[in-house]
């Protein structure tokens, strides 16, 4: 990408006399439209044409294509470009953001913080969320598109069925469903999208007894009773680890309890499948959520028969 400067801003940055009615966004606006792009778009897919005439586009000239980019591992991270064309002449704006980490780079030398710069970059940040925006309604309106398309009307009553094959069985053919246990799942990008705030937002914190580490093993005991001394030191000291710098796999699980409350899990790795701890959110004080030890065992035993999220309350 070619680095650009001030005398650059002419070509695509027109200032307007007075104050501009709209508050200029924050990274919480980002990060909130986001987590909604995630809720619908495909795993897939990362990059988008966003339409010209989705955006406002006030002090910035509009441009002849507009295009955002979301990094495949880091949906946070993302990226977004307005490509200009004049005559055998080429420009373009580039932002890089980061919502979580709250970075916010561009293809210009100077500072877009800088005081000079801050009208042009106010206007660009304005722009940045039309385009998320533009994004999040496209991929909502494949996805109920999608939806819309597995429905089917049967021809005796009207009444709508969600099929996955567009060929009926009839109903004589169908085979009762098998009786299995009742459990509360949500949709797993849903899932997805609630495991991206958590991890964005506020700190997490898994409660473990005071004092050192044979103090919290055997305060634990009971729920690592599958696990070795050695294995049982090392849980405790990557809980540990996770709740100082919030390093590890801290994601919301598809099962609830009993009582219909969402379960979490941290991955910890301890060789072969490594070993998984079952949490609950407990009370949460001032935008820390605190998470209460449900079991610890090995990732491949945590849910196995006797032991599955509903019989946690």
């Amino acid at each position: 990408t070619q680095l650009r400067t001030k005398d650059d801003t002419e070509e695509v940055f027109t200032p307007m006399e007075g104050d501009n009615p709209k508050p200029v966004p924050t990274f919480d606006d980002y990060r909130k439209t986001i987590v909604d792009i995630i809720k619908y778009k495909p795993s897939s897919k990362d990059q988008y044409d966003v339409p010209v005439d989705d955006i406002t586009w006030g002090e910035i000239t509009e441009p002849q294509s507009v295009k955002v980019t979301f990094d495949e591992d880091r949906p946070m991270l993302f990226r977004v470009e307005l490509h200009y064309e004049r005559e055998e002449e080429e420009t373009n704006i580039v932002v890089e953001a980061d919502a979580k980490k709250k970075r916010f780079d561009w293809n210009y030398l100077e500072d877009p913080e800088a005081l000079e710069m801050k009208p042009f970059s106010n206007a660009v940040k304005k722009v940045v969320l039309q385009s998320l925006t533009s994004v999040e309604q496209q991929v909502r309106s494949e996805r109920q598109a999608k939806d819309a398309s597995k429905t089917v009307f049967r021809a005796d009553d009207g009444r709508s069925l969600r099929i996955r094959d567009p060929k009926v069985r009839p109903e004589s053919e169908v085979e009762p469903p098998r009786k299995k246990r009742q459990r509360v799942d949500q949709n797993p990008m849903e899932v997805f999208a609630e495991t991206v705030k958590l991890n964005a937002e506020g700190k997490n914190t898994i409660l473990l007894p005071d004092g050192d580490v044979d103090t919290a093993v055997n305060g634990l005991r009971k729920e690592m009773k599958r696990l070795s001394d050695s294995d049982r030191r090392l849980v405790i000291e990557g809980i540990r680890r996770y709740n100082e710098t919030g390093a590890g796999g801290f994601k919301m699980l598809q099962g609830r309890s009993a009582e219909g409350k969402k379960l979490y899990s941290l991955r910890i790795n301890i060789g072969g499948k490594g070993v998984r701890v079952l949490v609950k959110e407990g009370e949460s004080e001032e935008g820390d959520r605190k998470f209460t030890i449900l079991a610890i065992g090995r990732r491949g035993n945590t849910f196995r028969k006797g032991n599955q999220p509903e019989d946690y309350s």
